[in-house]
């Protein structure tokens, strides 16, 4: 019991590391980059970057996969995250080198669910801690952001492709972030600050979300918070 209850503590750090726009740890992939000051806009007069987030996060569902490396306490993990919202429904998943967790919201109850010991904690209501506000792909405030500003144009190669990226600089918080694209399809973000450089792949961005990811395990062992608590 002790443990699994270790695992909400555990997931509020992945999400931190995982989820926020900054991305999952650093990156040492060999990478080989070009830069143009010159601005980059579509047809509409925004850039590739703003035109792919907005068209999948303006409605009311969406699913984001990445993969990355993350510090959890004892050394760099690989790791493989996703998210989802359906409506009031939020899904999260995370499946590092040692552990694999699942948290989800639905019908005003939490889940908290590990993989490896076949069991889940059921909570009444949405536990904010789980579920805060670093558990978006972006906020709107960064997307607006995304919108008005004017972005760099240049291109990177990483794992021996090349990528066209647009570049943008966040003064409050002293980072750049690079949207890298084949086409239309983004393909990996990277935050650069002072210290290091962050790099994430995108495995999927869609606003199609299968229903399936909020279904229960049936088979695994339920742990009722309220009945704990009493």
């Amino acid at each position: 019991m002790k443990k699994i209850l270790k695992l909400i503590l555990t997931i509020m750090l992945i999400v931190s590391l995982a989820f926020a726009i900054t991305g999952c740890g650093n990156n040492k992939e060999k990478v080989e980059s070009k830069v143009s000051e010159e601005s980059k806009v579509e047809e509409n007069g925004k850039s590739k970057t703003y035109n792919a987030i907005n068209k999948i996060v303006s409605g009311e569902k969406y699913v984001m996969a990445i993969q990355g490396k993350a510090d959890m306490g004892d050394g760099e993990e690989d790791l493989t995250a996703t998210i989802a919202t359906m409506g009031e429904n939020m899904y999260m998943d995370v499946n590092t080198t040692k552990q694999h967790i699942t948290a989800i919201y639905k019908d005003q109850t939490t889940y908290i669910i590990s993989h490896d010991e076949k069991a889940y904690i059921k909570m009444k209501g949405k536990d904010e801690e789980t579920f805060n506000e670093n558990i978006v792909f972006i906020t709107k405030e960064d997307l607006k952001s995304i919108e008005s500003q004017e972005c760099k144009k240049g291109k990177e190669t990483i794992d021996g492709i090349e990528y066209e990226y647009e570049e943008f600089t966040n003064n409050n918080e002293n980072t750049t972030e690079r949207y890298y694209f084949i086409n239309n399809d983004l393909k990996y973000i990277k935050t650069i600050n002072e210290d290091e450089e962050e790099l994430i792949k995108i495995l999927k961005l869609s606003s199609e979300v299968d229903e399936s990811l909020f279904n229960l395990p049936a088979d695994y062992e339920v742990i009722d918070m309220e009945d704990v608590e009493e």
